[in-house]
Protein backbone atom coordinates (compact mmCIF):
# COMPACT_ATOMS: atom_id res chain seq x y z
CA UNK A 1 0.00 0.00 0.00
CA UNK A 2 0.78 3.33 -0.40
CA UNK A 3 0.47 6.72 0.76
CA UNK A 4 -1.86 9.80 -0.93
CA UNK A 5 0.84 12.14 -2.18
CA UNK A 6 -1.87 14.98 -1.58
CA UNK A 7 -4.36 13.93 1.20
CA UNK A 8 -2.73 11.48 3.18
CA UNK A 9 -4.67 8.35 3.07
CA UNK A 10 -3.72 5.02 2.09
CA UNK A 11 -4.03 3.76 -1.37
CA UNK A 12 -3.78 1.30 -3.41
CA UNK A 13 -0.20 1.02 -5.42
CA UNK A 14 -0.20 3.64 -8.67
CA UNK A 15 -3.89 4.22 -7.99
CA UNK A 16 -6.20 7.02 -7.98
CA UNK A 17 -7.13 8.50 -4.03
CA UNK A 18 -10.47 7.14 -2.95
CA UNK A 19 -10.50 10.64 -0.75
CA UNK A 20 -9.52 13.47 -2.92
CA UNK A 21 -9.68 11.50 -6.22
CA UNK A 22 -6.36 12.78 -7.54
CA UNK A 23 -3.84 10.93 -9.56
CA UNK A 24 -0.76 9.32 -7.38
CA UNK A 25 1.50 8.43 -10.34
CA UNK A 26 5.44 8.81 -9.26
CA UNK A 27 7.31 9.02 -6.42
CA UNK A 28 5.48 9.81 -3.23
CA UNK A 29 6.92 13.35 -1.79
CA UNK A 30 7.53 12.86 2.26
CA UNK A 31 7.21 16.40 3.24
CA UNK A 32 5.75 16.58 7.03
CA UNK A 33 3.73 19.78 6.13
CA UNK A 34 2.22 18.39 3.31
CA UNK A 35 1.47 14.82 4.61
CA UNK A 36 0.21 15.98 8.46
CA UNK A 37 -2.19 12.99 8.25
CA UNK A 38 -5.22 12.89 10.45
CA UNK A 39 -6.42 10.10 13.09
CA UNK A 40 -8.00 7.21 10.87
CA UNK A 41 -11.23 7.19 9.07
CA UNK A 42 -13.51 4.84 7.55
CA UNK A 43 -13.32 4.71 3.95
CA UNK A 44 -16.77 4.35 2.16
CA UNK A 45 -16.84 1.38 -0.14
CA UNK A 46 -15.97 1.82 -3.86
CA UNK A 47 -20.06 1.59 -4.73
CA UNK A 48 -20.08 5.08 -1.99
CA UNK A 49 -16.62 7.16 -3.80
CA UNK A 50 -17.79 9.89 -5.13
CA UNK A 51 -17.57 10.60 -9.14
CA UNK A 52 -14.46 11.97 -10.97
CA UNK A 53 -14.64 15.43 -9.48
CA UNK A 54 -14.60 17.16 -13.22
CA UNK A 55 -18.29 15.51 -13.79
CA UNK A 56 -19.97 14.96 -9.99
CA UNK A 57 -23.36 16.75 -10.20
CA UNK A 58 -23.25 17.60 -13.71
CA UNK A 59 -20.56 20.74 -12.65
CA UNK A 60 -17.50 21.87 -13.92
CA UNK A 61 -14.97 22.79 -11.49
CA UNK A 62 -14.75 26.01 -11.99
CA UNK A 63 -18.68 26.65 -11.75
CA UNK A 64 -18.52 25.23 -7.99
CA UNK A 65 -15.27 27.18 -6.94
CA UNK A 66 -17.37 30.29 -7.84
CA UNK A 67 -19.76 28.94 -5.31
CA UNK A 68 -17.84 27.48 -2.54
CA UNK A 69 -18.26 28.18 0.83
CA UNK A 70 -16.05 27.48 3.89
CA UNK A 71 -17.27 24.35 5.50
CA UNK A 72 -17.13 23.46 9.33
CA UNK A 73 -14.20 20.67 10.31
CA UNK A 74 -15.92 17.41 11.17
CA UNK A 75 -15.67 16.42 14.83
CA UNK A 76 -12.89 13.39 14.61
CA UNK A 77 -13.24 10.11 16.33
CA UNK A 78 -11.25 9.59 19.67
CA UNK A 79 -11.30 6.00 19.30
CA UNK A 80 -10.26 4.68 15.34
CA UNK A 81 -9.64 1.10 16.65
CA UNK A 82 -12.98 0.39 17.06
CA UNK A 83 -14.03 1.66 13.92
CA UNK A 84 -14.95 -0.91 11.46
CA UNK A 85 -12.83 -1.63 8.45
CA UNK A 86 -13.55 -0.85 4.92
CA UNK A 87 -11.78 -2.98 2.28
CA UNK A 88 -8.45 -1.91 0.97
CA UNK A 89 -7.84 -0.72 4.58
CA UNK A 90 -4.66 -1.15 6.27
CA UNK A 91 -4.42 -3.75 9.36
CA UNK A 92 -3.48 -1.55 12.83
CA UNK A 93 -0.12 -3.18 12.63
CA UNK A 94 -0.04 -1.24 9.22
CA UNK A 95 -1.47 1.76 10.73
CA UNK A 96 1.45 1.68 13.88
CA UNK A 97 4.23 0.85 10.73
CA UNK A 98 2.77 4.45 9.31
CA UNK A 99 2.63 6.28 12.45
CA UNK A 100 6.03 5.56 13.62
CA UNK A 101 7.43 6.29 9.64
CA UNK A 102 5.62 9.76 10.08
CA UNK A 103 5.25 10.46 13.83
CA UNK A 104 2.04 12.43 15.04
CA UNK A 105 2.70 16.03 16.26
CA UNK A 106 1.04 17.75 19.18
CA UNK A 107 -0.68 19.99 16.88
CA UNK A 108 -4.33 19.24 16.68
CA UNK A 109 -5.60 17.46 12.99
CA UNK A 110 -6.65 19.06 10.29
CA UNK A 111 -8.88 18.61 7.87
CA UNK A 112 -7.32 16.92 4.40
CA UNK A 113 -7.01 19.37 2.04
CA UNK A 114 -9.79 19.31 -1.16
CA UNK A 115 -9.04 19.94 -4.80
CA UNK A 116 -11.89 21.69 -5.39
CA UNK A 117 -10.91 24.54 -2.58
CA UNK A 118 -7.66 25.16 -4.49
CA UNK A 119 -9.93 25.23 -7.73
CA UNK A 120 -11.05 27.82 -5.76
CA UNK A 121 -8.64 29.92 -4.83
CA UNK A 122 -7.24 29.81 -8.29
CA UNK A 123 -10.84 31.01 -10.05
CA UNK A 124 -11.08 33.90 -7.46
CA UNK A 125 -7.27 35.10 -8.49
CA UNK A 126 -8.24 34.97 -11.74
CA UNK A 127 -11.45 36.95 -11.29
CA UNK A 128 -9.68 39.36 -9.10
CA UNK A 129 -6.92 40.14 -11.67
CA UNK A 130 -9.49 40.28 -14.82
CA UNK A 131 -11.74 42.80 -12.66
CA UNK A 132 -8.28 44.62 -11.95
CA UNK A 133 -7.51 44.48 -15.68
CA UNK A 134 -10.29 45.34 -16.84
CA UNK A 135 -11.08 48.62 -14.89
CA UNK A 136 -7.15 49.96 -14.72
CA UNK A 137 -5.81 48.87 -18.09
CA UNK A 138 -5.65 52.65 -20.00
CA UNK A 139 -8.41 52.78 -22.72
CA UNK A 140 -6.90 53.69 -25.96
CA UNK A 141 -7.90 57.00 -27.36
CA UNK A 142 -9.83 58.00 -30.53
CA UNK A 143 -7.78 58.96 -33.50
CA UNK A 144 -8.48 61.68 -34.93
CA UNK A 145 -9.72 61.39 -38.63
CA UNK A 146 -10.46 63.24 -41.68
CA UNK A 147 -13.74 64.39 -42.10
CA UNK A 148 -15.40 64.32 -45.83
CA UNK A 149 -15.97 68.43 -46.12
CA UNK A 150 -17.72 69.00 -49.43
CA UNK A 151 -19.61 71.92 -51.23
CA UNK A 152 -22.91 72.03 -52.49
CA UNK A 153 -24.08 75.28 -54.49
CA UNK A 154 -22.89 77.87 -52.00
CA UNK A 155 -23.56 75.50 -48.38
CA UNK A 156 -21.23 73.18 -47.15
CA UNK A 157 -21.57 69.97 -45.22
CA UNK A 158 -19.29 68.01 -43.62
CA UNK A 159 -19.91 63.66 -43.23
CA UNK A 160 -17.57 61.61 -40.64
CA UNK A 161 -17.33 58.23 -41.95
CA UNK A 162 -18.90 55.71 -39.71
CA UNK A 163 -19.81 58.15 -36.83
CA UNK A 164 -23.47 59.73 -38.27
CA UNK A 165 -25.56 58.64 -41.41
CA UNK A 166 -26.20 62.01 -42.86
CA UNK A 167 -23.70 64.77 -43.75
CA UNK A 168 -24.01 68.10 -41.11
CA UNK A 169 -24.82 71.27 -42.49
CA UNK A 170 -21.88 73.82 -41.87
CA UNK A 171 -23.81 76.37 -43.69
CA UNK A 172 -22.69 79.30 -46.62
CA UNK A 173 -19.13 80.88 -46.89
CA UNK A 174 -17.18 78.35 -44.88
CA UNK A 175 -13.52 80.13 -43.79
CA UNK A 176 -12.21 77.50 -40.97
CA UNK A 177 -13.73 74.54 -39.24
CA UNK A 178 -12.35 72.17 -36.72
CA UNK A 179 -13.74 69.33 -34.86
CA UNK A 180 -13.58 66.51 -31.96
CA UNK A 181 -11.75 63.90 -32.59
CA UNK A 182 -14.51 61.57 -32.05
CA UNK A 183 -15.78 63.24 -34.65
CA UNK A 184 -18.65 64.52 -32.66
CA UNK A 185 -18.15 68.41 -31.98
CA UNK A 186 -18.01 71.04 -34.70
CA UNK A 187 -17.28 74.66 -34.73
CA UNK A 188 -16.63 76.61 -37.98
CA UNK A 189 -16.91 80.13 -39.42
CA UNK A 190 -19.12 81.16 -42.20
CA UNK A 191 -19.46 84.55 -43.10
CA UNK A 192 -17.23 85.62 -40.43
CA UNK A 193 -19.87 83.89 -38.03
CA UNK A 194 -18.59 81.42 -35.21
CA UNK A 195 -21.22 78.38 -34.68
CA UNK A 196 -20.33 75.66 -32.33
CA UNK A 197 -22.40 71.88 -32.94
CA UNK A 198 -22.58 70.09 -29.62
CA UNK A 199 -23.73 67.06 -31.92
CA UNK A 200 -24.87 65.87 -34.88
CA UNK A 201 -28.51 66.13 -33.66
CA UNK A 202 -28.62 69.26 -31.57
CA UNK A 203 -29.09 72.82 -33.05
CA UNK A 204 -26.02 74.97 -33.62
CA UNK A 205 -25.11 77.61 -30.83
CA UNK A 206 -24.03 81.00 -32.13
CA UNK A 207 -20.95 82.03 -30.28
CA UNK A 208 -19.32 85.32 -32.20
CA UNK A 209 -19.22 87.67 -34.82
CA UNK A 210 -16.19 89.31 -36.74
CA UNK A 211 -14.41 85.55 -36.01
CA UNK A 212 -11.27 85.11 -37.79
CA UNK A 213 -10.15 81.53 -36.73
CA UNK A 214 -11.44 79.14 -34.62
CA UNK A 215 -9.38 76.03 -32.60
CA UNK A 216 -10.97 72.80 -30.66
CA UNK A 217 -9.66 70.90 -27.58
CA UNK A 218 -9.39 67.28 -28.24
CA UNK A 219 -12.44 66.18 -26.20
CA UNK A 220 -14.72 69.23 -28.37
CA UNK A 221 -16.35 70.26 -25.36
CA UNK A 222 -14.03 73.93 -25.41
CA UNK A 223 -13.15 76.03 -28.70
CA UNK A 224 -10.99 78.84 -28.70
CA UNK A 225 -11.09 81.77 -31.10
CA UNK A 226 -10.05 84.75 -32.58
CA UNK A 227 -12.49 87.95 -33.12
CA UNK A 228 -11.75 91.69 -34.25
CA UNK A 229 -12.30 93.35 -31.32
CA UNK A 230 -14.36 96.31 -34.10
CA UNK A 231 -15.32 96.80 -37.74
CA UNK A 232 -13.20 99.41 -38.15
CA UNK A 233 -9.67 98.48 -39.76
CA UNK A 234 -7.00 98.36 -38.49
CA UNK A 235 -8.47 96.64 -35.55
CA UNK A 236 -6.68 94.22 -33.12
CA UNK A 237 -8.46 90.81 -32.47
CA UNK A 238 -8.98 89.37 -29.12
CA UNK A 239 -8.61 85.49 -28.15
CA UNK A 240 -11.66 84.07 -26.93
CA UNK A 241 -12.08 80.62 -24.37
CA UNK A 242 -15.92 79.15 -24.98
CA UNK A 243 -16.49 76.20 -22.19
CA UNK A 244 -19.72 74.13 -23.57
CA UNK A 245 -20.30 72.89 -20.10
CA UNK A 246 -20.91 76.17 -18.64
CA UNK A 247 -21.67 77.98 -21.63
CA UNK A 248 -18.93 80.99 -20.13
CA UNK A 249 -17.03 82.64 -22.41
CA UNK A 250 -13.85 84.92 -21.54
CA UNK A 251 -11.11 86.64 -22.85
CA UNK A 252 -7.60 85.48 -22.90
CA UNK A 253 -5.31 87.63 -24.71
CA UNK A 254 -6.25 91.01 -26.47
CA UNK A 255 -4.17 93.55 -28.77
CA UNK A 256 -3.16 91.10 -31.22
CA UNK A 257 -2.60 92.25 -35.10
CA UNK A 258 -2.06 90.19 -37.97
CA UNK A 259 -2.23 86.61 -36.51
CA UNK A 260 -2.65 83.37 -37.96
CA UNK A 261 -2.74 80.10 -36.36
CA UNK A 262 -1.10 76.36 -37.13
CA UNK A 263 -2.17 73.38 -35.26
CA UNK A 264 -0.74 70.75 -33.84
CA UNK A 265 -3.34 68.01 -32.98
CA UNK A 266 -2.13 65.01 -33.63
CA UNK A 267 1.03 65.45 -32.02
CA UNK A 268 -0.18 67.29 -28.86
CA UNK A 269 -2.98 69.41 -26.88
CA UNK A 270 -1.36 72.79 -28.28
CA UNK A 271 -1.43 74.92 -31.23
CA UNK A 272 0.67 78.06 -31.91
CA UNK A 273 -0.06 81.70 -32.83
CA UNK A 274 1.64 83.52 -34.92
CA UNK A 275 1.07 87.26 -34.54
CA UNK A 276 2.72 90.22 -36.44
CA UNK A 277 6.00 90.14 -34.57
CA UNK A 278 6.09 87.15 -31.91
CA UNK A 279 5.33 83.24 -31.98
CA UNK A 280 2.69 82.27 -28.70
CA UNK A 281 1.82 78.97 -27.83
CA UNK A 282 -1.88 77.56 -26.70
CA UNK A 283 -2.11 74.90 -24.69
CA UNK A 284 -5.79 73.93 -25.31
CA UNK A 285 -6.06 71.99 -22.27
CA UNK A 286 -5.59 74.65 -20.01
CA UNK A 287 -6.05 78.07 -21.90
CA UNK A 288 -2.76 79.39 -20.96
CA UNK A 289 -1.06 81.49 -23.42
CA UNK A 290 2.77 80.92 -23.10
CA UNK A 291 5.12 83.45 -25.58
CA UNK A 292 7.58 81.08 -27.88
CA UNK A 293 9.81 84.16 -29.25
CA UNK A 294 9.49 87.51 -29.07
CA UNK A 295 10.32 90.77 -31.53
CA UNK A 296 10.69 89.03 -34.76
CA UNK A 297 10.97 91.69 -37.50
CA UNK A 298 7.23 91.49 -38.50
CA UNK A 299 5.91 89.31 -40.97
CA UNK A 300 9.14 86.99 -41.39
CA UNK A 301 7.79 84.57 -39.02
CA UNK A 302 6.49 81.42 -40.83
CA UNK A 303 6.21 77.89 -38.65
CA UNK A 304 7.76 74.83 -40.74
CA UNK A 305 6.98 71.67 -38.34
CA UNK A 306 6.71 70.89 -34.67
CA UNK A 307 7.53 67.23 -32.72
CA UNK A 308 6.51 66.33 -29.58
CA UNK A 309 9.42 68.82 -27.77
CA UNK A 310 9.47 71.61 -30.13
CA UNK A 311 8.95 74.02 -32.44
CA UNK A 312 10.47 74.54 -35.82
CA UNK A 313 9.89 77.88 -37.09
CA UNK A 314 11.86 80.69 -39.26
CA UNK A 315 13.00 83.95 -39.05
CA UNK A 316 15.34 86.91 -40.20
CA UNK A 317 18.29 88.08 -38.34
CA UNK A 318 17.34 91.91 -38.13
CA UNK A 319 21.50 92.96 -38.08
CA UNK A 320 22.75 90.63 -40.68
CA UNK A 321 19.31 90.50 -43.04
CA UNK A 322 19.60 86.61 -43.43
CA UNK A 323 16.54 83.91 -42.93
CA UNK A 324 17.58 80.51 -40.14
CA UNK A 325 15.83 78.08 -39.21
CA UNK A 326 15.37 77.97 -35.58
CA UNK A 327 13.85 75.04 -33.01
CA UNK A 328 12.00 76.15 -29.60
CA UNK A 329 11.62 73.91 -26.01
CA UNK A 330 9.80 75.28 -23.06
CA UNK A 331 12.91 74.35 -21.12
CA UNK A 332 15.28 75.83 -23.61
CA UNK A 333 14.01 78.16 -25.44
CA UNK A 334 15.06 79.68 -29.00
CA UNK A 335 18.01 77.63 -30.63
CA UNK A 336 19.41 78.41 -34.07
CA UNK A 337 19.40 74.78 -36.75
CA UNK A 338 20.66 76.50 -39.65
CA UNK A 339 20.88 79.72 -41.85
CA UNK A 340 19.57 80.36 -45.55
CA UNK A 341 17.98 77.03 -46.01
CA UNK A 342 16.51 76.49 -49.79
CA UNK A 343 14.18 73.16 -49.09
CA UNK A 344 12.15 72.28 -46.51
CA UNK A 345 10.62 69.27 -46.60
CA UNK A 346 8.24 68.25 -43.10
CA UNK A 347 8.04 64.44 -42.85
CA UNK A 348 6.42 62.26 -39.82
CA UNK A 349 6.82 62.38 -36.33
CA UNK A 350 7.66 66.67 -36.89
CA UNK A 351 11.15 65.75 -38.44
CA UNK A 352 12.02 67.23 -41.77
CA UNK A 353 14.52 67.36 -44.25
CA UNK A 354 15.79 70.36 -45.75
CA UNK A 355 18.88 71.65 -48.03
CA UNK A 356 21.42 74.22 -48.22
CA UNK A 357 23.16 75.42 -51.58
CA UNK A 358 26.74 76.12 -52.01
CA UNK A 359 26.31 79.78 -52.31
CA UNK A 360 24.21 79.88 -48.80
CA UNK A 361 26.05 78.33 -46.86
CA UNK A 362 27.48 74.68 -45.59
CA UNK A 363 26.24 73.18 -48.26
CA UNK A 364 24.10 69.39 -48.68
CA UNK A 365 21.04 67.57 -47.48
CA UNK A 366 20.12 67.68 -43.82
CA UNK A 367 17.94 65.72 -41.52
CA UNK A 368 16.37 67.20 -38.44
CA UNK A 369 15.02 65.25 -35.64
CA UNK A 370 14.31 66.84 -31.91
CA UNK A 371 16.34 69.62 -32.46
CA UNK A 372 19.32 67.84 -34.10
CA UNK A 373 20.70 68.58 -37.82
CA UNK A 374 22.23 65.53 -39.42
CA UNK A 375 24.18 66.14 -42.42
CA UNK A 376 22.71 62.92 -44.86
CA UNK A 377 24.77 63.80 -47.94
CA UNK A 378 27.14 66.95 -49.02
CA UNK A 379 26.89 66.62 -52.86
CA UNK A 380 23.15 66.95 -53.17
CA UNK A 381 21.65 69.39 -55.91
CA UNK A 382 18.66 71.65 -55.34
CA UNK A 383 16.56 70.22 -58.19
CA UNK A 384 14.87 67.32 -55.87
CA UNK A 385 14.32 64.19 -58.00
CA UNK A 386 11.30 63.08 -55.81
CA UNK A 387 9.88 62.39 -52.99
CA UNK A 388 8.83 59.33 -51.51
CA UNK A 389 5.29 59.40 -48.97
CA UNK A 390 4.69 55.35 -48.66
CA UNK A 391 3.89 54.62 -52.40
CA UNK A 392 2.59 58.51 -53.13
CA UNK A 393 4.50 61.26 -53.95
CA UNK A 394 4.18 64.55 -51.90
CA UNK A 395 5.77 67.66 -52.10
CA UNK A 396 4.59 68.74 -48.15
CA UNK A 397 5.19 65.71 -46.51
CA UNK A 398 7.68 63.13 -47.37
CA UNK A 399 9.25 59.40 -45.62
CA UNK A 400 12.11 60.02 -47.98
CA UNK A 401 13.37 61.88 -51.02
CA UNK A 402 15.05 60.79 -54.17
CA UNK A 403 18.18 62.73 -55.66
CA UNK A 404 21.28 62.86 -57.62
CA UNK A 405 24.77 63.52 -57.16
CA UNK A 406 25.73 66.75 -58.04
CA UNK A 407 28.81 65.95 -59.43
CA UNK A 408 27.32 62.97 -61.51
CA UNK A 409 23.77 63.72 -62.56
CA UNK A 410 23.52 60.91 -64.91
CA UNK A 411 24.77 58.49 -62.43
CA UNK A 412 22.77 55.87 -60.27
CA UNK A 413 19.78 57.57 -57.88
CA UNK A 414 19.77 57.78 -54.47
CA UNK A 415 17.51 58.04 -51.30
CA UNK A 416 17.15 59.89 -48.20
CA UNK A 417 15.22 58.09 -45.44
CA UNK A 418 15.44 59.19 -42.16
CA UNK A 419 19.00 60.33 -41.35
CA UNK A 420 20.52 58.09 -43.97
CA UNK A 421 21.45 58.02 -47.28
CA UNK A 422 20.87 54.74 -49.72
CA UNK A 423 22.73 54.27 -52.93
CA UNK A 424 20.07 52.44 -55.73
CA UNK A 425 20.52 50.51 -58.75
CA UNK A 426 19.49 52.50 -61.25
CA UNK A 427 20.36 56.07 -62.85
CA UNK A 428 17.13 58.90 -62.46
CA UNK A 429 16.82 58.21 -66.45
CA UNK A 430 16.45 54.10 -65.84
CA UNK A 431 13.85 54.46 -63.48
CA UNK A 432 10.15 54.42 -64.22
CA UNK A 433 8.90 53.94 -60.32
CA UNK A 434 9.63 53.27 -56.68
CA UNK A 435 7.88 53.08 -53.84
CA UNK A 436 7.87 52.34 -50.38
CA UNK A 437 5.82 49.97 -48.51
CA UNK A 438 6.74 49.21 -44.64
CA UNK A 439 10.30 47.97 -44.72
CA UNK A 440 10.05 47.09 -47.80
CA UNK A 441 11.36 49.37 -51.31
CA UNK A 442 9.76 48.43 -55.08
CA UNK A 443 11.02 50.10 -58.11
CA UNK A 444 10.35 49.15 -61.78
CA UNK A 445 13.49 49.11 -64.08
CA UNK A 446 13.89 47.93 -67.55
CA UNK A 447 10.48 46.33 -67.66
CA UNK A 448 11.00 44.09 -64.17
CA UNK A 449 9.59 45.13 -60.89
CA UNK A 450 12.50 44.43 -57.69
CA UNK A 451 11.99 44.72 -54.16
CA UNK A 452 14.74 45.82 -51.39
CA UNK A 453 14.57 45.03 -47.69
CA UNK A 454 15.39 48.34 -45.51
CA UNK A 455 17.30 47.19 -42.23
CA UNK A 456 19.41 49.29 -40.05
CA UNK A 457 22.44 48.03 -41.54
CA UNK A 458 21.38 49.49 -45.01
CA UNK A 459 19.07 47.93 -48.17
CA UNK A 460 19.39 44.52 -48.82
CA UNK A 461 20.12 42.79 -52.28
CA UNK A 462 17.55 43.18 -54.76
CA UNK A 463 15.19 40.84 -55.50
CA UNK A 464 13.38 39.92 -58.69
CA UNK A 465 9.63 40.18 -58.08
CA UNK A 466 7.74 40.39 -61.31
CA UNK A 467 8.05 41.53 -65.07
CA UNK A 468 6.49 44.02 -66.10
CA UNK A 469 4.00 44.56 -68.75
CA UNK A 470 6.03 45.75 -72.26
CA UNK A 471 3.83 48.75 -72.78
CA UNK A 472 4.19 49.34 -68.78
CA UNK A 473 5.70 52.82 -68.25
CA UNK A 474 5.07 53.42 -64.97
CA UNK A 475 4.82 51.27 -61.34
CA UNK A 476 1.60 53.68 -60.05
CA UNK A 477 1.22 51.24 -56.67
CA UNK A 478 2.18 48.95 -54.89
CA UNK A 479 -0.31 47.16 -52.31
CA UNK A 480 -0.10 45.72 -48.53
CA UNK A 481 0.20 42.37 -50.19
CA UNK A 482 2.98 43.52 -52.76
CA UNK A 483 1.13 42.81 -56.14
CA UNK A 484 2.33 45.74 -58.63
CA UNK A 485 -0.15 48.17 -60.27
CA UNK A 486 1.50 48.98 -63.92
CA UNK A 487 0.08 52.19 -66.10
CA UNK A 488 0.93 53.49 -69.29
CA UNK A 489 0.04 56.23 -71.84
CA UNK A 490 -2.04 55.31 -74.98
CA UNK A 491 -2.69 57.97 -77.55
CA UNK A 492 -5.95 58.84 -76.04
CA UNK A 493 -6.20 57.67 -72.48
CA UNK A 494 -4.16 55.82 -69.42
CA UNK A 495 -4.20 52.50 -68.82
CA UNK A 496 -3.85 49.93 -65.67
CA UNK A 497 -2.33 46.46 -65.55
CA UNK A 498 -3.00 44.34 -62.26
CA UNK A 499 -2.09 40.76 -61.71
CA UNK A 500 -1.20 40.42 -65.24
CA UNK A 501 -4.70 41.66 -66.17
CA UNK A 502 -5.75 44.68 -67.68
CA UNK A 503 -8.25 46.51 -65.79
CA UNK A 504 -8.76 49.54 -67.82
CA UNK A 505 -7.90 51.69 -70.50
CA UNK A 506 -9.44 54.58 -69.89
CA UNK A 507 -8.22 55.59 -65.86
CA UNK A 508 -10.44 58.67 -65.37
CA UNK A 509 -8.87 61.48 -63.64
CA UNK A 510 -10.91 64.22 -61.12
CA UNK A 511 -9.60 66.79 -58.75
CA UNK A 512 -7.94 64.02 -56.83
CA UNK A 513 -5.17 61.16 -56.53
CA UNK A 514 -6.00 59.08 -59.46
CA UNK A 515 -5.71 56.08 -57.51
CA UNK A 516 -6.17 55.71 -53.88
CA UNK A 517 -6.69 52.98 -51.08
CA UNK A 518 -8.36 51.85 -48.32
CA UNK A 519 -7.25 50.62 -44.82
CA UNK A 520 -8.47 47.17 -46.25
CA UNK A 521 -5.94 46.83 -48.83
CA UNK A 522 -8.58 47.27 -51.64
CA UNK A 523 -7.79 50.02 -54.43
CA UNK A 524 -10.49 52.48 -55.89
CA UNK A 525 -10.30 54.48 -59.30
CA UNK A 526 -12.70 55.74 -61.87
CA UNK A 527 -13.04 53.83 -65.51
CA UNK A 528 -13.94 55.43 -68.43
CA UNK A 529 -14.43 58.27 -70.32
CA UNK A 530 -17.40 60.87 -70.20
CA UNK A 531 -19.44 59.04 -67.65
CA UNK A 532 -16.88 56.84 -65.39
CA UNK A 533 -17.52 54.31 -63.45
CA UNK A 534 -16.29 53.87 -59.63
CA UNK A 535 -13.87 50.41 -59.27
CA UNK A 536 -13.38 48.64 -56.34
CA UNK A 537 -9.97 46.51 -56.82
CA UNK A 538 -9.02 43.55 -54.34
CA UNK A 539 -7.14 40.66 -54.66
CA UNK A 540 -7.23 40.84 -58.11
CA UNK A 541 -10.95 41.49 -58.15
CA UNK A 542 -12.38 44.59 -60.11
CA UNK A 543 -15.64 45.18 -58.82
CA UNK A 544 -17.74 48.20 -60.19
CA UNK A 545 -19.18 50.06 -56.66
CA UNK A 546 -21.18 52.77 -58.66
CA UNK A 547 -21.90 54.20 -62.72
CA UNK A 548 -21.52 58.06 -63.83
CA UNK A 549 -19.11 59.02 -60.49
CA UNK A 550 -17.63 62.25 -60.93
CA UNK A 551 -15.05 62.17 -58.22
CA UNK A 552 -14.33 60.63 -55.15
CA UNK A 553 -12.24 60.60 -51.80
CA UNK A 554 -11.11 57.34 -49.55
CA UNK A 555 -11.31 57.90 -45.75
CA UNK A 556 -10.01 54.64 -43.86
CA UNK A 557 -12.00 52.18 -45.37
CA UNK A 558 -14.86 54.25 -46.83
CA UNK A 559 -15.06 56.23 -49.77
CA UNK A 560 -17.32 58.75 -50.38
CA UNK A 561 -18.07 59.82 -53.87
CA UNK A 562 -20.23 62.29 -56.10
CA UNK A 563 -22.75 60.50 -58.29
CA UNK A 564 -24.71 61.94 -60.89
CA UNK A 565 -28.24 60.86 -62.36
CA UNK A 566 -27.70 58.11 -64.89
CA UNK A 567 -28.24 58.83 -68.72
CA UNK A 568 -31.38 56.88 -68.22
CA UNK A 569 -33.17 59.11 -65.63
CA UNK A 570 -32.61 62.62 -66.97
CA UNK A 571 -35.74 63.62 -65.62
CA UNK A 572 -34.03 63.60 -62.06
CA UNK A 573 -32.36 66.40 -61.48
CA UNK A 574 -30.05 65.60 -58.50
CA UNK A 575 -26.67 65.25 -57.74
CA UNK A 576 -26.16 62.21 -54.81
CA UNK A 577 -22.75 62.14 -52.00
CA UNK A 578 -22.78 58.67 -51.40
CA UNK A 579 -20.99 56.72 -48.49
CA UNK A 580 -19.67 53.13 -49.13
CA UNK A 581 -17.06 50.85 -46.67
CA UNK A 582 -16.52 48.01 -48.68
CA UNK A 583 -19.13 45.99 -47.32
CA UNK A 584 -22.63 47.16 -47.32
CA UNK A 585 -25.31 48.51 -49.66
CA UNK A 586 -24.07 52.76 -50.11
CA UNK A 587 -25.98 55.12 -48.45
CA UNK A 588 -26.94 58.69 -49.41
CA UNK A 589 -25.40 61.09 -46.82
CA UNK A 590 -26.54 64.56 -49.01
CA UNK A 591 -29.00 65.19 -52.41
CA UNK A 592 -28.58 68.33 -53.91
CA UNK A 593 -29.89 70.24 -57.49
CA UNK A 594 -26.37 71.86 -57.94
CA UNK A 595 -23.19 71.02 -58.46
CA UNK A 596 -21.42 69.61 -55.60
CA UNK A 597 -17.34 69.18 -54.94
CA UNK A 598 -14.96 68.62 -52.16
CA UNK A 599 -13.48 70.76 -49.91
CA UNK A 600 -10.81 69.21 -48.86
Amino acid sequence: MRICRFCGAEIKEGSRCPVCGLENSGEARRDDSLFRRPEFQPQPSEEELPKDIEEEEGESVFSRALQWQPEEPEPQPSQPASEPQTEGAQPESGQAEFQAFFPEEADPPRTPPRHWARMAAIAASVLVVAAAAFFLWPRPQPQAEMPAIFSAGESYQVFFPGKQEEALELGTGLSEYDYSQDGQQYAWIADNQLFYQPSPTAEPVFLAERAVDCMMRPEGDVVYYLSYDTEAEPASQTLYRYDASTGETESLLSGLYGVWVRKFKEEAPYCFLIESSSVLRLDLETGEVLPVVQNIASGTAYIVTSDDQGLYYTDVNQERKISRLRYWTPEDGSQNIAENMDIIVNADNGNAYYTISESSGEPGLYWLEHGESTLVDASVPQNIVGFLQDGEYSAERADGLLYVKDDDPEGNLYMALGGKSYELPMTSETYQGVFLRDNRLYYLMDGTVWFMEITEEGLGQPVEKETAPETASGLVMVDRWGNSLFSWDSMVARSLTYGGQTVTQALYEASGAAIQQAEDGSLYFLDGMGSPSLVRLQNGQAQTVAENVLDFRVDGDWVIYIQEPLPSQEDISTTAVMAYDGRHTPVVIAETDSQVSFYF
